[in-house]
């Protein structure tokens, strides 16, 4: 789903940055694990690959998985429960979902 077919035999140094951020969702979501903690998932990847990895986040949550997201992909809303803001340094809840 990530696309990462031909990369297998590869090396870090050898793979692009969107490459290597696409690698580590994959490694981090491989076993179905209960808690996700994403830091700028999406920060190397074009729209397609943006939208893929926001669609298998989701598919985490709905299969009970806790994903916590930061981001500042305003795309993101789409699939969040819940969003809040960091403004000034305060914690908002977000209003656009």
């Amino acid at each position: 789903e990530l696309g990462l077919d031909g990369i297998a035999g590869s090396y870090p140094k050898e793979l692009s940055g969107g490459e290597i951020r696409r690698a580590c969702i994959a490694r981090a979501l491989i076993a179905n694990p209960i808690f996700v903690c994403a830091d700028e998932p999406t920060s190397d990847l074009d729209d397609e690959n943006t939208a893929i990895v926001f669609s298998l986040l989701r598919q985490a949550a709905d299969n009970g998985a806790a994903v916590f997201m930061v981001t500042h992909e305003s795309k993101a809303l789409a699939i969040a429960d819940r969003a809040y803001r960091l403004d000034a340094g305060v914690l908002k809840p977000e209003n656009n979902l």
